[in-house]
């Protein structure tokens, strides 16, 4: 006996939509090795809005190709149709410019990703980001605690027993004001099965400081999707954003990205401090013996330093402060 079972018909295009995407890539793929090109899945990555600023919009929609990553005059060329006249002449003008391609054949689901983005980039230029303020109180409490991991552990679990309205608020206020107690240069969120971690990056180390429950997390993630101002109901591909948090003193740029994974997606959060560059040489905590050295090594008119380590271990933060010792106006 045949019985009529319903059609969802939403749910069958959806899923027709991910096989043709995923037949997209494929094809993209075997192009790549017949075109001698790697290939790129963008649809994962972030777009550097440095490396937008390179190439013209139009000129990347007419060529079929654009910048994706920008490293120094290194660029991470995404091209879709290598057999377009009007790529030659955009390689051709790169190249001039002094900059080196490493070329990735894409789909054009990845291209048009990319292209996606520059509507981003003016108004990122022209108009405000979403904006936080994060209470003096809070702040100010954290940090004459001499706030610790533990201390943080100890506000979260305040926050989180409130019943208030504003209860996820409060929470991400707190995250944020012991991040910037802690001098901490990233705050990841990576859920697992049955809870997410919040970690922190403190002198570029990955440190764990809180579990959060399903439910928290949701709510979470939904608030700092609308600061970054980001699409609420897309959680299987890759979203990058942006927002700023208000203090008593200044503002902190925050640069979001949101990856998908099994159980959720994974946040990562760049914290862009103005203030964290403004420490001297000399509080940077490096052995006597080397610091000696390097204070005559700045002031050699040639030469070359090099500054290595992992994201968030203060770079950046050491060369301005060589910078402003050896700067002269």
């Amino acid at each position: 006996m045949l019985m009529d079972l319903p059609f969802d018909t939403k749910r069958e295009e959806k899923k027709l939509t991910e096989v043709r995407e995923r037949e997209e890539e494929d094809v993209a793929h075997i192009l790549s090795e017949k075109y001698g090109m790697a290939y790129a899945d963008l649809s994962l990555k972030e777009i550097d809005n440095e490396a937008l600023r390179v190439i013209p919009k139009e000129e990347a929609q007419r060529a079929e190709a654009a910048a994706f990553v920008k490293t120094a005059k290194t660029l991470s060329f995404a091209i879709h149709n290598p057999n377009n006249p009007a790529l030659a002449t955009l390689i051709a003008d790169l190249t001039k410019r002094g900059f080196s391609l490493q070329k990735f054949l894409v789909s054009k689901k990845s291209l048009e990703k990319v292209l996606e983005r520059y509507s981003d980039l003016s108004s990122t230029t022209e108009s405000r980001a979403g904006m936080f303020t994060v209470a003096t109180e809070t702040l100010e409490k954290l940090t004459k605690e001499s706030s610790t991991l533990k201390t943080l552990e100890q506000e979260l679990n305040a926050a989180t027993a409130l019943k208030e309205l504003d209860r996820v608020s409060h929470i991400f206020e707190t995250i944020l004001a012991g991040a910037f107690a802690l001098r901490a240069s990233d705050i990841h969120f990576e859920p697992s099965e049955k809870k997410t971690l919040l970690r922190l990056r403190i002198d570029g180390i990955l440190f764990d400081a809180y579990f959060f429950d399903p439910a928290t997390y949701h709510q979470l993630n939904s608030r700092i999707k609308l600061l970054s101002g980001v699409k609420l109901n897309i959680n299987n591909q890759a979203q990058d954003g942006r927002f700023s948090v208000a203090r008593a003193k200044n503002e902190v740029e925050m640069r979001i990205s949101f990856i998908p994974g099994n159980y959720g997606e994974s946040i990562v959060m760049r914290i862009l401090d103005p203030e964290a560059t403004k420490v001297s040489y000399k509080e940077l905590g490096i052995h006597p013996k080397l610091l000696a050295r390097l204070e005559t090594e700045i002031r050699r008119p040639n030469g070359m330093l090099l500054t290595t380590g992992p994201t968030g271990s203060g770079k950046t933060t050491t060369l301005y402060s060589f910078l402003r010792e050896i700067h002269t106006p």
